[in-house]
């Protein structure tokens, strides 16, 4: 039996790749395809319509930043005009709930005992003879599933937010040093670091770069660093001065605000500490 797998972005993808190896050793006589699978040179749009048509059901796999997707709506449009009264399941990673019209699909969270309905619904759609010993396999193989799909969806922040570097581009707002900034009133500065703020406190942005455990935390401290960064230049706006007629105290304030973004960003964008790459 063809199942459909969608997927969109870095970690959907490997989500999806785990689930494709993953689930044709619990479940007998089932086959995964993705719309990737059309050989080069096709007509994409003819061979995915006649594939669908052949699908009992699709798998969608969701995270924060795949809700941007287009494309995976489409698919799943496809999906149900073209295939055989398919059931459709959306494979949540990072997200506990659904809006639109994804919600209407029958949701699985990354996590073990919905996992384990989710397979045992998979294998009743395939009328499975064993459902024991498809359960039995779900327990052995499970953790090694889910080392995989968490060592492969750590990615630097630019894998889930692309403009993330360009945010930080700007030489004269975080790295042109105080003591060498023309500008003295620092207005621009300001204004920047309150966009940059505004922007990553963004409820969509905040979803996704939340949702990866090991960008949380310096997400949170970069936006707590933003915010103070904003705060000590607007202090020493009421009345123009320089850098070098503040005390030493709040030069080192200004000072180590800036750097202090800097480094945060610095580590959010390293490849080195997230492991394996594809």
């Amino acid at each position: 039996m063809k199942i459909f797998v969608s997927w969109s972005g870095t970690r959907s993808q490997a989500i999806a790749t785990a689930l494709r190896k993953w689930l044709p050793t619990l479940i007998d006589r089932i086959e995964l395809f993705h719309s990737e699978d059309i050989p080069k040179g096709r007509n994409w749009h003819t061979a995915l319509v006649k594939a669908l048509h052949d699908c009992a059901a699709g798998i969608f796999c969701v995270t924060p930043e795949s809700l941007k997707s287009h494309w995976m709506l489409f698919e799943a449009g496809a999906l149900v005009q073209h295939g055989d009264q398919p059931t459709l399941f959306t494979y949540l990673y990072g997200i506990d709930e659904l809006a639109g019209p994804l919600s209407h699909f029958q949701a699985t969270r990354f996590d073990r005992e919905d996992s384990r309905r989710f397979v045992q619904a998979l294998a009743e759609l395939v009328s499975a003879k064993d459902d024991e010993s498809v359960l039995a396999r779900f327990e052995k193989t499970w953790p090694s599933f889910e080392s995989e799909v968490v060592a492969n969806t750590l990615v630097p922040v630019q894998q889930l937010l692309p403009e993330f570097p360009s945010l930080f581009d700007e030489k004269k707002t975080f790295h042109e040093s105080l003591p060498d900034c023309s500008d003295k009133r620092w207005d621009d500065r300001l204004r920047r670091t309150a966009r940059t703020l505004a922007y990553l406190s963004q409820r969509d942005i905040s979803a996704i770069l939340s949702s990866d455990p090991n960008l949380r935390g310096a997400y949170s401290d970069l936006l707590s660093a933003l915010d103070r960064y904003d705060m000590h230049i607007g202090a020493h706006l009421l009345t123009p001065v320089d850098f070098a007629s503040l005390q030493g105290r709040e030069q080192t304030q200004l000072e180590d605000a800036r750097k202090r973004i800097l480094d945060l960003v610095s580590t959010m964008t390293a490849s080195e500490q997230f492991g394996s790459r594809r």
